[in-house]
């Protein structure tokens, strides 16, 4: 069962229906192929959460511009989506109906809010599994090094600095006087 609410547009005062929830089981299945197949105008797809949106329909209205979502389009959009800090409510308000096209199939989204995900019935140890490693590049690995090395660099230089400070301030065992606009004695000798 669908759940709808009333809600008035900003756009033009009207009132539309938004879909609040949607199953999964309802929409059709569209492979990439079908997404990369609309990428111009008035049919602009691209996946969000594992579900396709045509998002033509909001280019024009678009805070951020239409270039950021033409950027997009035919492609997963799910990390910059979620990196500005919108929300699938947002998303749910903001699309006029019909937008929403179809669910990704195959999609890790998709796979997960059905229920299932690949789990290993047997009780195999991490030894014995496969295991998807990520290999940092030469560069990374070196500029991970240098930002330790350059913050122990910053930390030795300030602690040097404070160092002469106060040998300066405090010099011989006793504090130096000042004669007139913070100049110490020792400096006119």
């Amino acid at each position: 069962m669908r759940n709808y609410k009333e809600v008035a547009n900003n756009n033009n005062n009207r009132e539309k229906q938004v879909q609040l929830s949607i199953d999964d089981e309802d929409l059709p299945s569209l492979s990439w192929d079908e997404v990369r197949k609309h990428t111009t105008p008035p049919d602009c797809w691209m996946v969000i959460h594992g579900r396709v949106y045509n998002v033509a329909p909001v280019l024009a209205t678009h805070p951020g511009g239409s270039q950021i979502l033409l950027h997009y389009v035919g492609r997963d959009a799910t990390y910059p989506f979620d990196d500005v800090g919108h929300s699938m409510e947002s998303l749910v308000f903001d699309m006029p109906p019909g937008s929403l096209k179809g669910k990704l199939e195959n999609s890790a989204e998709s796979r997960i809010r059905e229920g299932y995900v690949h789990r290993d019935e047997d009780n195999t140890t991490m030894d014995e599994k496969d295991e998807d490693v990520v290999i940092q590049s030469q560069a990374q690995s070196y500029m991970a090094i240098w930002n330790k090395v350059y913050t122990a660099l910053l930390y030795c230089v300030i602690l040097v600095c404070a160092i002469l400070l106060t040998c300066l301030r405090w010099r011989n065992g006793e504090r130096q006087e000042v004669i007139n606009e913070d100049i110490p004695s020792w400096a006119f000798a």
